[in-house]
C-alpha cells in the first residue's frame, strides 16, 4: 500500500508543478515506487502461489507492465497530457484501495508469531487455488 501512496503522490504533484525540477523530481519518485513494485510484487506472488502456476503468475507481471505503457502511450496519443495525469491519479487510487484488500503473506503471518492464522491461511489459499 505504501508504494501506491508513493506513486499517487507522485502523480498528485504534477499538476501543480511550475516548473522542471519540481516534474524531475515527481518521476523519480514515482520511479521508487515503480523499483518498489517491481521488487515486491514478485515477492508476494512466490509466497502465496503453488508451484505449479507460480512461473505463470510471475510472467503476468512483466506482461502487465508492457500491456501498461503500451496503453499508455496509445490514449496519451488521443487526450490531452492533463487528462492523463488525472486517468494515472485515478489508477493510483484504485490501486492503493485495492491494496487494503489483499491479505497478509502466510509467510508475513509466521513471522509474526501468529502461526494459527498462518495455518488458516494456507488452507484457505490452498482450498481457492484447487477449486479454481
Amino acid at each position: 500500500m505504501l508504494i501506491g501512496v508513493t506513486q499517487l503522490i507522485s502523480w498528485a504533484v504534477m499538476p501543480f508543478a511550475t516548473n522542471l525540477s519540481v516534474i524531475y523530481a515527481s518521476r523519480i519518485f514515482g520511479g521508487f515506487a515503480g523499483g518498489g513494485t517491481l521488487s515486491i510484487v514478485p515477492l508476494f506472488v512466490s509466497e502465496i502461489s503453488e508451484d505449479r502456476i507460480r512461473g505463470t503468475l510471475g510472467t503476468m507481471l512483466a506482461i502487465s507492465c508492457n500491456v501498461g505503457i503500451l496503453l499508455g502511450f496509445i490514449i496519451s496519443h488521443y487526450v490531452n497530457c492533463w487528462a492523463v495525469t488525472y486517468l494515472a491519479l485515478l489508477m493510483c487510487v484504485v490501486y492503493s484501495l485495492g491494496c487494503c484488500f489483499l491479505p497478509e503473506s502466510p509467510q508475513y503471518l509466521f513471522v509474526k508469531k501468529k502461526k494459527e492464522t498462518t495455518m488458516g491461511d494456507f488452507k484457505e489459499i490452498f482450498e481457492m487455488l484447487s477449486s479454481g
